[in-house]
């Protein structure tokens, strides 16, 4: 059994970077990763960052959070849902999330 850590336990008190340093200080093997977070990550550090992150640590991407909200969306924002599932999906792929992972 593998212990897996879900960002939404932290929502806006921490940090994708925080949650990766304190995961694998603490002993977690993998982390499900909110996209929120992901995209603050970003403006600071790289998907190559992250993926150097993974290829150096004893943690591992297991999934991505769920997308928020999908019902009741006007054209516009089933467009930001859309595009937000193609960006988590390029990014998946990068930081080796399994392709089966993406399909709940």
């Amino acid at each position: 059994m593998k212990i897996c850590f879900n960002q939404a336990t932290t929502m806006k008190n921490s940090t994708l970077e925080k949650d990766l340093h304190f995961c694998e200080k603490y002993g977690y093997e993998l982390i499900e990763i909110r996209l929120d977070k992901l995209r603050e990550y970003l403006k600071d550090h790289t998907t190559d960052d992250l993926v150097t992150f993974f290829n150096n640590s004893r943690i591992k991407p297991f999934a991505f959070n769920a997308l928020e909200f999908i019902t009741f969306r006007d054209e516009e924002g089933y467009k930001q849902i859309k595009d937000d599932l193609k960006f988590l999906c390029e990014v998946g792929e990068k930081i080796k999330l399994k392709k089966s992972l993406f399909v709940y």
